[in-house]
């Protein structure tokens, strides 16, 4: 009986070991699972071995990083930091507009310098609101550019800028580039007219739409292939798991710059930065409302019924917003503060030219700046303001442009779905 007793303890013991162990092993396959198919960013992907596979021939990797404080991984740690880890040799740190916090203004000089904690040279690619071109001295003994930024989605966004004028110092000077290839923040959207010969400039650097809907990394790979007429030795380091229209990937590990701060900011900058060089629109820069607001002087005539019909306006939208007022310098602005909810529903271009329609015709008198052309990277936009051009003309150019554009780009998508054309 005592020997029936033991052997059924044993049994018992044997059962539970073996459920244990398939416990464990089941723990072991979901989080194996779960790893596989984890949102990872270019830069938490990068390493010598990547490299070494792509250029077998290439003897040393000294590296010219471009970046500022938005080259981070998910955990917040900086690029220059995880790179040299890896057993990078990082000789110079290159930084777009805003420099390497972020929090320089545009018009501000920024002086070339040494990070402090590595003692690697820092030199500013972007100053006094110019972009500076690199040259043979900065590249002496670099062998491959890295490009590691966080776009903001509109092509009037100068980081893009740095990416196209690197990648021309590249192709120039013979050298690899790299692009850490990270999320669009504005989604899966692509409108706005493309950069048409005679307006290309520093924000508006080459031919694409204005809320273009690529990654940097599918950008670089649309230059390389139809803008630079000799390419260069291009390599992008895919995010694994990006889909284009996923919130959880578009996360915005840190500010983009001293104007755009949070998410709102960058879905509101989509058809504020626009607006920001008409006057008399005030879209709160300087205050914790940047690109967040549609205000005016309380000097200029406008009914509270008005601002009433534009809340209505931008609630078909997708756009809510709430009354506000702000005390400037001399004046006091009252208007709307406005939250996106859905930027990847937003029309970007075409409730900027809502807008400004609506305000034309509420009687507001409206200047452009001498930017405007510029960044739109047309005049058509404003001879239709203008009264000097049919808007059926103007929406025929700008959707026949696009979709030629959209076609021609298909092939340098990297990642699904694909962007989608919004048209006018």
């Amino acid at each position: 009986m005592k020997k029936v007793c033991f052997c059924g303890i044993l049994f018992l013991v044997f059962v539970v070991c073996v459920l244990s162990s398939i416990e464990k092993s089941v723990g072991v396959d979901a989080k194996c699972r779960e790893k596989e198919h984890q949102f990872t960013l270019g830069l938490e992907r990068f390493s010598c071995d990547l490299l070494r596979n792509a250029w077998p021939t290439c003897k040393s990797f000294r590296i010219g990083l471009i970046t500022n404080q938005t080259g981070k991984s998910q955990q917040g740690e900086r690029s220059v930091g995880i790179l040299l880890k890896r057993g990078f040799e990082i000789k110079k740190i290159f930084t777009p507009e805003h420099g390497i916090s972020g929090l320089v203004h545009t018009d501000e000089r920024i002086s070339n310098s040494i990070d402090g904690a590595l003692g690697v040279p820092i030199i500013t690619l972007y100053s006094q609101g110019r972009p500076i071109k690199i040259n043979a001295k900065m590249l002496k003994d670099i062998d491959l550019l890295v490009f590691d930024i966080q776009d903001a989605g509109m092509r009037h966004y100068t980081y893009i800028t740095t990416l196209f004028q690197a990648m021309e110092a590249a192709q120039q000077y013979n050298k690899k580039f790299v692009v850490l290839d990270r999320p669009n923040l504005l989604g899966p959207c692509m409108d706005g007219p493309l950069v048409e010969s005679g307006f290309k400039s520093g924000i508006s650097i080459a031919s694409i739409p204005l809320r273009h809907g690529m990654t940097v990394g599918e950008l670089a790979l649309y230059f390389n292939r139809y803008i630079f007429q000799k390419p260069i030795e291009l390599y992008v380091v895919t995010m694994k798991n990006y889909q284009r229209d996923s919130f959880a990937c578009n996360q915005l590990i840190s500010y983009l710059s001293s104007g755009i701060r949070n998410l709102n900011s960058c879905y509101c900058y989509s058809f504020l930065g626009l607006l920001g060089e008409i006057r008399p629109f005030y879209i709160g820069l300087g205050t914790k409302r940047r690109f967040q607001t549609i205000m005016l002087n309380e000097k200029i005539a406008f009914s509270m019924k008005r601002w009433k019909e534009l809340q209505d306006m931008l609630h078909m939208f997708g756009i809510e917003s709430f009354f506000c007022k702000q005390a400037g310098k001399k004046s006091l602005f009252r208007g709307l503060e406005l939250s996106v909810k859905n930027v990847y529903n937003l029309e970007s271009f075409k409730l900027l030219v809502r807008i400004v329609t609506f305000f034309k015709k509420s009687g507001v008198n409206i200047a452009f700046s001498k930017a405007f052309n510029i960044a739109v990277g047309t005049d058509k936009l404003r001879a239709f303001f203008d009264g000097k051009m049919k808007y059926q003309v103007f929406k025929k150019n700008v959707n026949k442009n696009l979709w030629k554009f959209y076609k021609k780009t298909q092939n340098c998508f990297l990642y699904s779905p694909f962007p989608e054309v919004k048209y006018l």
